[in-house]
């Protein structure tokens, strides 16, 4: 059964010191997937051929796309980002960025791990039949077992994780302010799933930092099933054309890594 937390907005932890609870997955080592895109020295709008993992797993990515869609460069607060379709109510144009976990250290098992990334929602991302939601990351349906996603649905972001032993889903209380940029840091420790909702601009208001506990277990994906970003994919790494779930907007610093 899922559970769901929201908590109200809060500051985030002081820069002299991590959360004690942050540390198990986070080191100086790089991450297990890390796309930040600065490999990418094209104009800004130029579409994008391909991705580079600068991250420590060997993975293949591939660029999905549908009816025109495309991911193209574009300014980030750290310099270079991807920016997936527009919303349009004449077009159906999907895009995703699908990563192949070659060898899994993208699947967790029992071991803590967090993802992300950096986000710019569109003004307008919702209101038609097959793009009607904002999947920034996912790995697995929502009918499947097994699923780690990031979503901001209505602008509100959501982290929801399912393993063996059941499903957690932590949600912020507030919408982000289109047009701005914010990090989405979803961790899983232990028992406990915790999501973090941080501006990255200033008069973006406070971090929004959910926590939510229960038992998920086992998160051990099949080598066959992709994560994608920007969009839903199936399990064969197409573009779902029914429910696309296209993220309306711009993507930096994509994360995923796995407590050692």
């Amino acid at each position: 059964m899922a559970v769901v937390m929201m908590l109200s907005a809060c500051s985030g932890p002081s820069s002299g010191a991590k959360d004690a609870e942050e540390s198990a997955t986070e080191s100086d080592r790089p991450e297990a997937l890390f796309l930040n895109f600065d490999e990418l020295t094209a104009e800004f709008d130029s579409v994008v051929p391909s991705v580079q993992n600068l991250g420590s797993a060997p993975v293949r990515i591939t660029i999905t796309t549908a009816s025109g869609g495309r991911v193209r460069l574009a300014p980030s607060p750290s310099g270079v980002g991807v920016r997936f379709p527009e919303r349009d109510d004449s077009s159906s144009g999907a895009a995703a960025i699908t990563v192949w976990d070659r060898e899994g250290e993208l699947s967790p098992g029992a071991r803590d791990f967090r993802f992300g990334a950096q986000v710019m929602l569109d003004q307008e991302s919702e209101g038609s039949s097959n793009d009607n939601g904002d999947n920034v990351m996912q790995r697995g349906l929502f009918t499947d077992p097994l699923q780690v996603k990031i979503q901001l649905d209505h602008g509100v972001a959501s982290c929801r994780v399912a393993g063996d032993e059941g499903d957690l889903l932590a949600k912020a209380k507030r919408p982000v302010e289109r047009g701005r940029w914010y990090s989405v840091d979803c961790a899983r420790r232990g028992s406990l799933l915790r999501l973090r909702v941080k501006s990255l601009e200033q008069g973006g208001g406070e971090d929004q930092v959910a926590n939510v506990r229960g038992n998920t277990g086992q998160v051990q994906f099949p080598a066959n099933v992709p994560l994608s970003v920007g969009a839903k994919v199936g399990p064969d790494g197409d573009l779902m054309p029914s429910t696309t779930d296209q993220f309306n907007g711009a993507v930096d610093d994509v994360f995923f890594d796995v407590a050692q």
